[in-house]
Parts: structure tokens; sequence; C-alpha cells
């Protein structure tokens, strides 16, 4: 500030990632952005301008491992610094191709069947009134959609991981491993011919922050992938709390549902929805489950739009049955677990209270004992 000014101060260990946006203009003035995101009221902080080669370097100071030793810190500042190992990578064609592949394309294609329908019954041509309003809406939604996200790429860097994308206008965003709350896997049923999936994650972040004009979503991880890649997301960031079976198992799980991989002989618990629920989950009922798997909490629904929520026991603030006026009329209960907000399943419906109690008061427990755990750990 000149006429204002701010200081503001805050520990490191509670900013949550770290973003440095280029748009085209200060790109080619060789400026960036740099904004400090972490959670809470007015908790982000932005500089605007600054060298791109200072925006980095503070960038890379302030992520840098708060428990690495100076020597270490001094060593790693005076070498060529930490090494970037690249994970996942969208080609531009995968990324075209699911925007193409959407279902913009389909509400577009109903639109002109429309028209061209009400044009041959008619014969009038001011059915094709609305053609060039709906192509061109269309167009220009394909076209911000491949300039946000293109070039996008999966990083790591240290112990934290770097998200990077855009076309015009680039940013980079560093986002602790640590500070992911939970892993959210979609795959829309057009793209389920290609195989394609989309992961985003839940992270602490400003009350009403939204995404810059130039990010697919300050959430998303990984626009449009193939399973291998949620795999490769999963174990950069979650990892820990999944382990080699939870890994193995997101494929299976994805696709079909938790009883194909639970085993009850290493602890893992699963219900599945009453008889009753049918009335509301027509389409979803053979698949809607919700279970503990390992150290995490998984959650599986959806069939047109196919929905996996993997939530870390450790991450999660609180767990409650609900019941609804749905609930009270059929008789079942809902469970659900508090974590920051996000994109993701947090909650799941239409359950016999026969399972819903002891299943919460398990769940309760085995959060307590991974908290515990992770706290011993740290010690």
């Amino acid at each position: 500030g000149v006429l204002f000014r701010t200081h503001r101060r805050a520990r490191r260990d509670r900013i949550n990632s770290v973003a440095i946006w280029r748009p085209i203009i200060p790109r080619i003035l060789g400026l960036s952005k740099l904004e400090f995101q972490a959670a809470g009221s007015d908790a982000n902080v932005t500089l605007s301008y600054l060298a791109h080669p200072v925006a980095h370097e503070l960038r890379q100071i302030v992520v840098q491992d708060e428990h690495r030793s100076s020597d270490e810190t001094t060593e790693t500042n005076e070498s060529a610094g930490p090494e970037v190992v690249r994970h996942v990578e969208v080609p531009l064609g995968r990324l075209l191709g699911s925007l193409l592949v959407s279902l913009e394309t389909v509400w577009l294609t109903a639109v002109f069947v429309l028209i061209i329908g009400g044009f041959v019954v008619t014969g009038e041509l001011e059915w094709w009134i609305g053609a060039f309003p709906a192509a061109l809406v269309y167009a220009i939604g394909i076209a911000r959609g491949l300039s946000r996200a293109s070039q996008f790429r999966l990083e790591s860097v240290g112990e934290v991981i770097r998200v990077s994308y855009g076309l015009l206008s680039t940013t980079q965003g560093s986002i602790p491993p640590d500070k992911v709350h939970a892993l959210y896997i979609s795959q829309p049923w057009p793209w389920r011919l290609f195989g394609w999936w989309r992961v985003e994650i839940h992270r602490a972040i400003t009350p009403g922050q939204t995404a810059n004009n130039q990010a697919p979503s300050h959430q998303m991880v990984l626009p449009v992938g193939r399973l291998g890649d949620v795999r490769e997301v999963a174990r950069l960031f979650v990892g820990e709390s999944l382990g080699q079976r939870g890994l193995d198992a997101i494929a299976t799980v994805a696709s079909g549902t938790l009883d194909d991989v639970v085993d009850e002989e290493t602890g893992d618990v699963t219900m599945r929805p009453g008889r009753l629920a049918q009335l509301r989950l027509i389409l979803s009922y053979p698949i809607h489950r919700m279970g503990i798997v390992g150290d995490a909490l998984w959650m599986r629904t959806g069939v047109l739009v196919r929905k996996l929520s993997i939530v870390p026991l450790r991450r999660i603030q609180s767990s409650a049955r609900f019941r609804g006026p749905w609930h009270v009329v059929t008789g079942l209960d809902g469970i659900e677990c508090n974590i920051v907000p996000g994109p993701g399943v947090t909650k799941m419906i239409g359950f016999e209270p026969e399972q819903a109690r002891p299943f919460a008061e398990q769940l309760s427990s085995r959060v307590v004992a991974s908290i515990s755990q992770q706290t011993k750990a740290s010690a």
C-alpha cells in the first residue's frame, strides 16, 4: 500500500498453497502475481506485480519444508534448487476431446435437433434464430476451457506438489499434500467410452473464494485423465492413508462398488442402503455404498456421473447420523462426515438404523485412533 499501508503476518504452516498467476500482459512484461492462500475470512494475500524470478524465489522460500535444517536450506538455495519430477501431464488432444465429449455438447445437439425438427415441420425460418447464439455460447465455452486447462502438469518439487496450467495466461500453484483433506473422483457418462476421469480435492480456503478467471478450479488437480493418472494423483495427495492396497482398489471401486474390495479380515467395514432407499436411489441403489477401507472413509455413488470420495480418517473433524423428512418416513438414517467444504460427496443417505448406528460409532473410534497415531508419529 501507498496511501494505506497493510502489514500481515502468518505462520508458514498455516499457508495452504502458494500460486503464481501470469496473465498475458504481465507475462509479456516478465511480471507475475503471487498469491498466498489460507483458510479464514479475508486470509489470502496477493502481491501484484513482482518480477517473475523474484516471485518464483519467494514462493520456493515459503513452501519449502519447514523441518529442514538451515544448512540444508542454504545448500538448496545455492544449488540449482530442488528436483522437479513430473507425474501427470494432460495432452492437448485429450483435453479438447473431453470438452467436445461433454454434457454441453449433448445439450447443443438437443437444441439443434429441436430447431431442425421445428423447421422441417413448420417450414418457418424463425426457428434458426436461436441457432447462432447457442453455437456462439458453446464455442466460447470450449475456447475458455481449452485456454484455462491447456498444458496441465502435475509435478513434485521436494515435498510440495505443483499444479501448472494455462495457455495465454499461466498459473502455477504449490500445494503441500498435508493440506489436502479429501479426494473426489468423478466421471460424467459421456467420458465412460474413453475411460476418462476428473479429480478434485478438498482443501481449506477463504470463505467465498472463487477460482481465478484463468484457472479451471482452485480445487482441480486433474481435469481429465485415465485411471493410471488418477491413481498417481491419489498417491501424491492421500497415498499415506490409502497404502498400496487402497491405491490398487481405486480402479475397481470407481467403476464398480466397495463390495469388490472390502475385506472384513483386515478391519474393513461397509454399508449397503436399505430396501426402501430404492424409492430415492432409483439408479444408484446397486452401487450406493459407504465404508472404511484401510485408514480412509470411502463413499461411492452415482450412475450417470460416477462419484467416489476418499477422506483420510485423520482429516475428519466429526461424523454424525442425520434424519431428514424422507428418512423419517422411510425409517432410514443418513451418515455425514464433516470436513472442509469442497466438490466431493460428504454425506450418504438411505441406511438401516441397525447398520448406521454401529457404523457411526466405529467411524468415530477409528478417526480418534488415526489422529492419535498421527500425533504420536509426529512427536
